[in-house]
């Protein structure tokens, strides 16, 4: 892959735009910038693709492309079609992530690793939702939802890197780990404590997962990464 064809530049910008539209301009601004971001990761992967376009994750983009226009819209009114929107976005990735790696042995350690992040998430889960419970009571469900559907991506993104220990599961780990942050994140501003700090930083993080799903999708080594060899 060439980073510097124009696809990649016009995607660059448009980022940028976006961060610095986060730092300077009103949030309102955002809603003309920040969900476009996903329609170049969209091009840019519908033109580098080689082999028959995945329509899953195209669908993907789109859901996480309306639940970007609502978070900007209003968080709040739109709370409970947000979680659903990105709880499928999630299922959808981990779906794309299960295709790539199905024929691929799974070690018994990778249990216990599971085991012990599902703990993890779950208590960092209910610790956020106990900050912000008084602003989503009303759907809560649709939360839980969420929630369950982000740690089953997280675990499933885990275990086949664990398992595999290859580029292109390394890159869908990164995006999981900035997806984590930036769910995190916009929990507490949105409904805890608003600060323009914590949207740059969503903003960064959703741009480089973004980015590294799009690098799961088009990079095709399967070899080891060297330095985890043994």
């Amino acid at each position: 892959m060439n980073y510097k064809k124009p696809i990649y530049l016009v995607y660059y910008i448009i980022a940028i735009l976006a961060i610095l539209c986060a730092v300077f301009l009103p949030r309102a601004y955002l809603l003309y910038i920040k969900p476009y971001t996903l329609l170049g990761i969209a091009l840019i992967y519908i033109v580098e693709h080689k082999t028959p376009i995945s329509f899953l994750f195209l669908l993907s983009l789109c859901l996480a492309f309306i639940g970007e226009i609502l978070i900007i819209k209003d968080f709040i009114k739109y709370f409970g079609i947000i979680n659903i929107l990105f709880a499928c976005y999630y299922l959808a990735n981990t779906r794309l992530i299960y295709i790539r790696n199905q024929k691929k042995n799974t070690h018994k350690r990778l249990y216990l690793y599971a085991t012990l992040v599902s703990v993890l998430w779950i208590y960092v889960s209910i610790s956020v939702i106990e900050v912000i419970y008084e602003a989503v009571i009303n759907d809560i469900i649709e939360l839980g939802i969420l929630v369950l559907a982000l740690l089953v991506f997280i675990l499933v993104a885990l275990c086949n890197y664990l398992n595999t220990r290859n580029f292109p599961n390394l890159w869908v780990f990164i995006a999981v780990i900035n997806l984590m942050l930036g769910n995190i994140l916009i929990g507490l501003n949105e409904l805890y404590m608003y600060h323009r700090m914590f949207t740059v930083i969503i903003i960064l993080c959703q741009i480089v997962a973004q980015f590294f799903l799009l690098l799961f999708m088009l990079d095709k080594r399967e070899e080891v990464i060297q330095i985890f060899e043994e």
